[in-house]
């Protein structure tokens, strides 16, 4: 590998070359954005473009990159272009165990000090599942303290990537690539071209690869689909890197599943990139499903709110026959009543007190027949959307005469339209509210296990309603409704503002 020194890359200008090795070199360098010296590892340009090799070269940079340890060597960059690959990490000025120990031996208490640094760090690496499989002087580095860091984990293997399966002592690990590299290494294979047309080949040099070759086959063969789903993943993440890390070229549904399964098993490396595509359309998924259960629950809200609307309609209906049917019974009552006052050609002058207490029960029956009725249209006009007509109505019942339906519904009016008050007190969300008859008291319940009575000094409730009212019924409103010339809000002098709320008992509901 031609010597680099003095050549500027990425804010990294390399000054010195303090080692080589069969796939590349390593270099002191200065990153001058923050004015530290590194180290700089990196590939030969020959090996930069071979996917294999750039694989084994991403995995070291995955691995030491999830190592975080006080005395793990620290990657700070990682990157690849058509030139190379190349690792960015501190730079120690100490230099290797290896070469210390040529100074002399180590004492006992720098030796035990050293140990504990060294171990500590394994045992950092084993519990992610990581071995070095390398250990050795020359891959422990020092600093000017005499600190020692384990570094070189380029043949380091991650456990998490080799299937249970693949840990029986005959078993082959690695990709065909990595098995040729490899026997090539140790002459029992020979690389050559072809003379014509130049592609590589791959002449057997040594019996035992002939008697080996139905396991090697046989190998090929069991990986034939993983290499094939790699392809499709590389295409993939390339086509979504293109297209700026657009959310509709990431993976969903059954195929999504596949790969994660896949994933999961395989024993090949997948790249930075192939994960990062992976990992983010994991994460896609998990975002659309939460957001589809809340849309689901929102659902089940509304319409057990429907329900229990539907059910408190058919309530007021029932209270509504019950009135008129007592209505008549009392009207009933009272012409019977004069009846025999006329056969008896009695004089009523004045009322007789009984005639009169009839005549009272009547006109109260009347007025809450007709509080109900107005109530029951109110209703049906907050159900068709009609707000503000169902205010009116609402406000028309309760000058009839004060019931809880009356009530009811204009306190639903109002607070589809406008706010009455807040209440603010609980600490989590609030499951159920209560009034009292009167209107005046309100008894709430929340998740935050306490329940809180609160003192909403209504003084008019229907004078209040009117000032938040602009409009009274309309004409047409007035004939479809059956209603008379009466103002519904007359000028009421009193609130401007919602009138407020104030807790008067809290209690804790035990969980």
């Amino acid at each position: 590998m031609d010597n680099l020194t003095g050549h500027n890359i990425k804010g990294y200008e390399r000054r010195e070359r303090i080692g080589t090795g069969g796939f590349g070199a390593v270099y002191k360098a200065y990153q001058s954005t923050v004015g530290r010296e590194v180290a700089m590892k990196i590939i030969l340009p020959g090996f930069a473009n071979h996917p294999d090799f750039i694989r084994r070269f991403e995995t070291e940079a995955q691995l030491v990159a999830r190592l975080e340890h006080l005395h793990i060597t620290p990657l700070y960059d990682y990157w690849r272009d058509p030139d190379g690959a190349y690792l960015v990490m501190r730079w120690l000025k100490g230099g290797s165990l290896c070469e210390a120990l040529e100074q002399g031996a180590y004492s006992v208490e720098a030796a035990a000090l050293l140990m504990d640094q060294i171990t500590s760090a394994l045992a950092a690496a084993h519990r992610s599942k990581v071995i070095h499989r390398d250990l050795k002087p020359g891959n422990i580095l020092l600093d000017e303290d005499g600190n020692a860091y384990l570094a070189d984990f380029g043949i380091a293997k991650d456990l998490c990537d080799v299937r249970p399966s693949m840990t029986e002592p005959d078993a082959v690990i690695g990709s065909l690539d990595d098995i040729v590299d490899t026997y090539a290494e140790y002459r029992l294979l020979s690389l050559d071209h072809d003379p014509r047309t130049r592609t590589p080949t791959v002449e057997v040099a040594h019996e035992a690869i002939l008697r080996e070759w139905e396991r090697l086959r046989a190998w090929l063969n069991e990986n034939r689909e993983d290499m094939g789903l790699q392809r499709q993943l590389m295409a993939l993440t390339e086509e979504w890197r293109n297209a700026q890390h657009d959310a509709s070229f990431l993976l969903r549904g059954s195929r999504l599943e596949i790969f994660e399964n896949w994933m999961h098993s395989t024993q090949l490396v997948l790249t930075e990139k192939e994960r990062d595509y992976l990992d983010t359309s994991l994460k896609q998924r998990s975002i659309e499903q939460t957001a589809e259960a809340a849309r689901k629950a929102k659902e089940q809200l509304t319409a057990h709110r429907a329900q229990n609307f539907q059910r408190a309609s058919w309530i007021l209906g029932i209270f509504v026959v019950l009135a008129i049917a007592a209505s008549i019974l009392i009207a009933l009552s009272a012409i019977n009543a004069q009846s025999a006052v006329t056969a008896a050609n009695l004089t009523i002058e004045p009322i007789p007190s009984t005639l009169t207490a009839v005549a009272v029960r009547i006109e109260d029956a009347q007025a809450q027949v007709e509080s109900l009725r107005l109530a029951s249209l109110a209703n049906d006009q907050l159900l068709n959307g009609n707000v503000e007509t169902a205010a009116l109505l609402g406000i028309r019942a309760l000058n009839r005469t004060d019931t809880d339906q009356a009530n009811a519904v204009l306190v639903r009016s109002l607070d589809q339209s406008f706010t009455l008050a807040q209440f603010d007190g609980h600490l989590a969300v609030v499951f159920d509210v209560a009034f009292s008859p009167d209107g005046r008291y309100i008894l709430s319940g929340s998740y935050d296990n306490t329940a809180r009575l609160w003192d909403t000094d209504y003084r008019d409730f229907v004078a209040y309603a009117c000032t938040r009212i602009f409009r009274d019924f309309t004409d047409v409103e007035r004939q479809q409704f059956e209603l008379d010339d009466t103002p519904t809000c007359p000028q009421f002098g009193g609130w401007t503002t919602a009138p407020t709320a104030t807790p008067i008992a809290t209690a804790v509901i035990p969980v």
